[in-house]
């Protein structure tokens, strides 16, 4: 990149450096911080799928790809990922649970991978755990009255809502599946079809439990909106890709 500030320039480069640096090279995962004492090289999922989505943008697509693959690979079998994991073994490491942001993220980074990088053999290998996590967003809307996603966490970690950054991963996740279930009805004729389990109703009983599930009906102060006919999380549509 060049920006025409020289200081512009060398923080960035300067970023990539340290960036790249800290990736493991065997799996793939990257740590959320280099900072040993408060957050141990730990990966968090969300933090570096931020990361990996910058690396994308500046033409790292290798390095992306790999930490997509990985974090694909932790996935869960309701499309949802765990908050926080080792960076050496790549285990779950207890934390504030679920941060469902991630799920969102992975579905936009994913797509943005493959529309820079046209690569179909990484689209088809992720696909089945693309599916998985775009079901759970969609089978999650109408949680609320409002017809919000989940509750989650979130980036403060600090208490079950709906928060905004959350929502608007959710969204932004939804709308990249739309474009990456069209591609794959250019790159295979007739994929398998993967969906999620519908989502659970039942709160999380303490922040540090793992596999915790969202909360219903909870109610949206100081509001205006009128809610929603629909009752209930929405059923998870196809994610098999149109008939060429």
């Amino acid at each position: 990149m060049r920006s025409g500030d020289p200081g512009v320039d060398l923080m960035y480069s300067r970023a990539l450096v340290t960036i790249k640096d800290s990736i493991n090279p065997s799996s793939g995962a990257m740590p959320a911080t280099t900072n040993p004492y408060d957050y141990a090289y730990d990966v968090w999922a969300r933090d570096s799928a931020v990361t990996a989505i910058a690396l994308d943008a500046a033409g790292f697509t290798k390095e992306a790809g790999a930490y997509w693959s990985w974090l694909a690979a932790r996935q869960g079998s309701d499309g949802r990922f765990a908050t926080r994991f080792n960076l050496w073994d790549s285990s779950d490491v207890p934390f504030v649970q679920p941060e469902d942001d991630t799920v969102g993220l992975f579905l936009v980074g994913v797509r943005n991978h493959y529309a820079i990088t046209g690569d179909e053999s990484f689209l088809g290998a992720l696909w089945p755990a693309y599916q998985r996590s775009a079901s759970y967003l969609w089978s999650s809307l109408g949680s609320s009255t409002y017809g919000l996603g989940a509750e989650d966490f979130s980036i403060w970690e600090e208490t079950y809502e709906y928060g905004v950054f959350s929502q608007a991963a959710y969204v932004a996740g939804l709308d990249a599946a739309q474009y990456v279930a069209v591609a794959m009805g250019r790159a295979r004729s007739s994929p398998t079809t993967t969906r999620a389990p519908r989502a659970r109703s039942a709160r999380p009983s303490s922040a540090t439990t793992p596999g915790i599930r969202r909360g219903c009906g909870t109610s949206i102060r100081g509001t205006t909106t009128a809610p929603s006919t629909r009752t209930g999380p929405r059923a998870p549509p196809s994610m098999a890709p149109p008939t060429p």
